[in-house]
């Protein structure tokens, strides 16, 4: 796949992107804030820290993967391998993970674009709303109208986070 098929594939997958990017998104940073603020052992503190840390080196592989792929004429043997000697999945889990990277072209820049993208209104929301902000209405607010072009998605909350400081 070239690079402007890849494009056009990253835009189709935006918007389904977000249905899971918000989940994904909350659950490492609530790790985050529970090994940070939480009163916990040393040995809790650091087995949290480590499934964040493990999530993200995960992601990056799966994103080395589908570029690889769909921009670089990878095989699916060169994939494989490459998830092998980076990861520690079993051998199953990787062959999976990879034949649908195969079919589903850019769905895992497509969930990292929209993770990222809502990381970034989540941090805006927090600064604009300050103690008023509320992580529950802020993810309800994300989900409630489906799935949206990043753009819109970003309007939507930039509109509800005035609506929320004006009352």
């Amino acid at each position: 796949m070239r690079p402007l098929t890849l494009l056009f594939c990253v835009w189709i997958l935006l918007s389904p992107a977000l249905w899971a990017a918000p989940a994904d998104d909350f659950t490492a940073r609530g790790k985050e804030l529970l090994a940070n603020k939480e009163k916990l052992s040393d040995a809790d503190r650091l087995h949290l820290l480590f499934d964040v840390s493990w999530d993200a080196m995960l992601r990056a592989v799966r994103l080395v993967v589908d570029t690889g792929l769909h921009s670089m004429d990878w095989s699916r043997e060169r994939a494989i391998k490459y998830f092998e000697e980076n990861t520690g999945n079993p051998p199953h889990d990787i062959v999976v993970e990879v034949d649908r990277y195969i079919v589903w072209p850019s769905q895992a820049l497509g969930y990292k674009i929209g993770q990222l993208k809502i990381r970034q209104l989540r941090t805006h929301t927090e600064k604009e709303l300050g103690a008023n902000f509320d992580l529950r209405a802020f993810h309800d607010e994300v989900l409630k109208n489906g799935a949206l072009p990043l753009s819109v998605l970003e309007t939507h909350i930039h509109e509800w986070v005035a609506k929320r400081k004006g009352a």
